[in-house]
C-alpha cells in the first residue's frame, strides 16, 4: 500500500496533505535517517506519558519526563497530542508560519494558538505515523504505513496550528471541514535560518485544552423540589454533567433511587439517581446492557431518555458534581451545546424507584446438596444471581469445579471460577502467540476479500473459541451495591467486540425466576 499523500491547496498553495489511519492519540513526525537514533534512545516510548494514578506512579511519570526533556533537545522527534482517536489529514508547509489573512480565509473559523518547537531533517524525507503505523515503537508492529513528506534536508521551526473545533460554530464547521475538505491539523516547517527558533524544545506537543471557567461552580438555585441549574453536554453525547452537588440534591430532597427530570437546549432528559456506582465509558457500557433487564430500572426501560447519575470529582473546580451517563438515548445533542454550560431546569419527580435486590441478598438456601437462589438481573448474554461466598462455601464448591446450572427444565454446565480477571484469562484465544492458531484466524479475518469471506472466519473463530463447558461463573459485585458480592453466569471469554461476535447463554429466565446450582 503506497504513502498517503495528496496536493492540498485549502489553507495555502502548495501544501502537501498527509493521510494516516489512526486508532490512537499521538502523531509522531521525524525523518527517516534518523528512526534507528530515536528507537535507540527510546523516542517513541518516551512521549507516551503514562496517567499517575497514585504517589508511585507519579514519581516513575516524573522520572519520564525528565528523560523526555533531555531527548527532546536533540530535535530528532516531534510527537503531537490528538483531542481524539480518529484518522489523520494533516497539511504540512515549508515556508513561513500562516498569515493572519490564511487563518482568517475561512470566516468563522477559530484557531487553538500555535504550538512551536524544532524539529531536524537531515535527509528531507519527512515521516507522519500514528499509533497503526508508527516505526519508532519497539514493542509495535506497524499494520499501516503512514506517510512520507519530501522537503528539502535541514532544522526547522515546528509550527502546529490546530482548527478549535469547540469554538467554531456548527454552520462553519459544516462548510470548512464537509465541503472545503479543510485540515484539522496544519503543520508549518520554517528554515531555522528564516526562523526565531524557540529556546526550549519538546518532543511532545500536548493537546491544548480550554482552561475551565468556574462560573458555573454553585450557580444553582433550589426551591422547594424544583431549581434552576447548569448543564455541560462532554465526550460526546454519551456523558453530561449537572452543576448540582450534595448540597443541592439534599435541598432538593433526592435520595438514591430519586428520579429527576432535567430540562435544558429544548430537551427533556429523566436522570436516575444512584448512588456509588461507577462513571465512565467502560462502566456505562455495562449499563446499557443491564437497563431494564433487572427489577431497579424496570419501571424507566419505557422512557425514550434515561441517564445513570453519581456524583463525580471535578478537578478544576475540586468539588463533586452530579455526572450523568445516557443509558438510553433518543437522540444526539447538537455539537453546538457540547462542552458548555448552558441553562436548565431541575425537578424531582414524585417517583421513587426502591433497591429490590438489597431484599435478595444472602436469600439462598441449601437443600439435598443444592443451592436454591433467585436472578437478579438477566440480558441475553448475562445472568446474575443471589448466590454469595458463604453460599458457594455451604455447596462445597471450589474454583475449577464444574457446576450445573438449572432454572426450572433448563440446565446448563458451569465452570467455576475466582474472579473477573480469571474470566477474562480462561479465552483459548487469551495471551499472544507467534503463529499461534488465534492470531492466524485473526490475520484471515484482517486480510479478507470481503464480508463473506469474514463471516466465514468468524465461524471458525467461534468454533476455536466455544469451551466444551458452555458457561463460566464466579462472583462479582453487584452494579449498585459494590460492597456486595453476587453469582455472575455468562459464556466464555471472548475478544468479541472488534469479531461481532454474539455469544449467549441460552437460557430463558428473568428476573426473580427460581434457579438452582449444584455440583455436576
Amino acid at each position: 500500500m503506497p504513502d498517503q499523500t495528496i496536493a492540498s491547496d485549502v489553507i495555502r498553495k502548495g501544501a502537501t496533505r498527509a493521510q494516516a489511519y489512526n486508532e490512537g492519540l499521538l502523531v509522531y513526525l521525524y525523518d527517516e535517517k534518523n528512526r534507528q537514533a530515536i528507537l535507540e534512545q527510546n523516542g517513541g516510548s518516551l512521549v507516551n506519558l503514562p496517567i499517575a494514578r497514585n504517589a508511585e506512579q507519579d514519581k516513575i511519570v516524573q522520572e519520564q519526563e525528565k528523560k523526555l526533556a533531555q531527548f527532546g533537545r536533540s530535535a530528532m522527534l516531534v510527537a503531537y497530542e490528538l483531542r481524539q482517536d480518529d484518522s489523520i489529514e494533516v497539511d504540512v508547509i515549508v515556508g513561513a508560519p500562516l498569515s493572519p489573512a490564511e487563518l482568517k480565509a475561512v470566516k468563522g473559523l477559530k484557531w487553538h494558538k500555535p504550538q512551536k518547537s524544532r524539529l531536524l531533517l537531515p535527509s528531507g524525507r519527512l515521516r507522519v505515523e500514528t499509533a497503526n503505523s508508527c516505526q519508532i515503537d519497539p514493542d509495535q508492529e506497524p499494520q499501516e504505513v503512514g506517510a512520507t513528506v519530501e522537503v528539502p534536508a535541514g532544522e526547522y521551526l515546528f509550527t502546529l496550528y490546530r482548527v478549535d473545533v469547540e469554538e467554531t460554530s456548527e454552520a462553519v464547521w459544516q462548510k470548512y471541514w464537509k465541503k472545503d475538505n479543510g485540515p484539522l491539523e496544519v503543520v508549518v516547517l520554517t528554515p531555522a535560518r528564516e526562523a526565531k527558533l524557540p529556546r526550549t524544545t519538546s518532543a511532545l506537543v500536548p493537546f491544548p485544552v480550554h482552561k475551565d471557567k468556574l462560573d458555573w461552580v454553585g450557580d444553582y438555585s433550589i426551591s422547594g423540589e424544583g431549581g434552576e441549574c447548569k448543564i455541560n453536554f462532554w465526550d460526546y453525547w454519551e456523558l453530561y454533567k449537572l452543576n448540582l452537588d450534595r448540597a443541592a440534591l439534599s435541598a432538593l430532597k433526592a435520595e438514591a433511587g430519586s428520579v429527576l427530570e432535567v430540562s435544558a437546549v429544548g430537551k427533556k432528559f429523566t436522570v436516575l439517581y444512584l448512588e456509588g456506582i461507577q462513571f465512565g465509558f467502560g462502566h456505562m457500557g455495562a449499563y446499557q446492557m443491564i437497563f431494564g433487564n433487572e427489577r431497579l430500572t424496570a419501571p424507566l426501560s419505557s422512557l425514550p431518555e434515561v441517564a445513570f447519575g453519581t456524583f463525580k470529582k471535578e478537578e478544576a473546580a475540586n468539588s463533586e458534581i452530579l455526572g450523568c451517563m445516557r443509558i438510553k438515548a433518543a437522540e444526539n445533542i447538537d455539537k453546538k451545546h457540547h462542552g458548555k454550560w448552558r441553562k436548565a431546569k431541575v425537578q424531582l419527580l414524585p417517583q421513587k424507584l426502591e433497591f429490590v435486590d438489597r431484599a435478595s441478598f444472602g436469600k439462598w438456601r441449601l437443600e439435598q446438596d443444592a443451592l436454591h437462589g433467585e436472578v437478579l438481573f438477566r440480558t441475553p448474554y448475562y445472568i446474575s444471581m443471589n448466590f454469595d461466598a458463604a453460599a458457594l462455601e455451604a455447596l462445597g464448591a471450589k474454583v475449577g469445579d464444574t457446576l450445573r446450572l438449572r432454572a426450572g427444565e433448563q440446565s446448563a454446565a458451569l465452570r467455576l471460577l475466582e474472579n473477573t480477571k480469571q474470566f477474562l484469562e480462561s479465552s483459548k484465544a487469551a495471551g499472544w502467540q507467534e503463529d499461534g492458531p488465534w492470531e492466524k484466524l485473526k490475520d484471515r479475518f484482517t486480510f479478507a476479500a470481503d464480508e463473506e469471506e469474514k463471516e466465514r472466519v468468524r465461524q471458525e473463530m467461534r468454533e476455536f473459541l466455544l469451551h466444551e463447558t458452555p458457561l463460566f461463573g464466579y462472583l462479582d459485585s453487584h452494579w449498585y451495591d459494590r460492597e456486595q458480592k453476587i453469582f455472575l453466569a455468562h459464556p466464555s471469554a471472548v475478544e468479541s467486540g472488534f469479531f461481532k461476535f454474539n455469544f449467549k447463554h441460552g437460557l430463558s429466565v428473568e428476573p426473580g425466576t427460581k434457579v438452582v446450582l449444584e455440583k455436576g
